[in-house]
């Protein structure tokens, strides 16, 4: 148990090193060129609707006169790829309850591992099968006897039928 501890810090350890600090953008051209920019900005520069004025900008806007006359088509749809994230795979593991070396009973648990993560498809429609529990192995029961009434009576013959008859002569 010390040695995956040990592994697992000296792994961290080194990922810490290997990240990089920059007091500067990684952009070179930041924040002049307008190909240069940060996500949030060149989400509000393709979103007018989202931009607010500057200090710079006269505030007070003209009112239109005339309406915009209303879409006669609808908008097309883009028919770009849509992102979609699928789930993980996981594998639940039942671990049997077992004795160790020292006579200590262990008793049963349940280990749950990924077998594949999470990852991104693009352009695939999402999975419509949600997400099950299939066992790996199981348990065969033979089937149940129903209980048959006439097999017991043939079977019991040596009572009588009726019961009140007995001692009455």
């Amino acid at each position: 148990m010390k040695l995956t501890t040990m592994k697992s810090m000296l792994l961290l350890g080194i990922s810490l090193l290997l990240t990089g600090c920059a007091t500067q953008y990684g952009c070179k051209g930041m924040p002049d060129e307008p190909q240069c920019l940060s996500t949030t900005q060149a989400y509000q520069v393709t979103n007018p609707a989202l931009t607010e004025p500057s200090v710079d900008q006269d505030t007070h806007v003209e009112p239109q006169l005339q309406p915009s006359p209303p879409l006669q088509q609808p908008v097309p749809k883009i028919d770009d790829p849509t992102p979609i994230r699928t789930p993980s795979k996981v594998m639940r593991i039942w671990i049997a309850p077992w004795e160790d070396a020292e006579g200590d009973l262990m008793v049963s648990n349940y280990v749950y591992t990924e077998l594949e993560p999470r990852r991104w498809m693009i352009g695939k429609t999402a999975p419509t099968l949600s997400p099950s529990l299939i066992p790996l192995q199981v348990e065969q029961r033979p089937p149940e006897k129903h209980f048959d009434r006439e097999q017991f009576d043939s079977e019991n013959q040596a009572f009588p039928k009726d019961v009140t008859a007995i001692g009455h002569h």
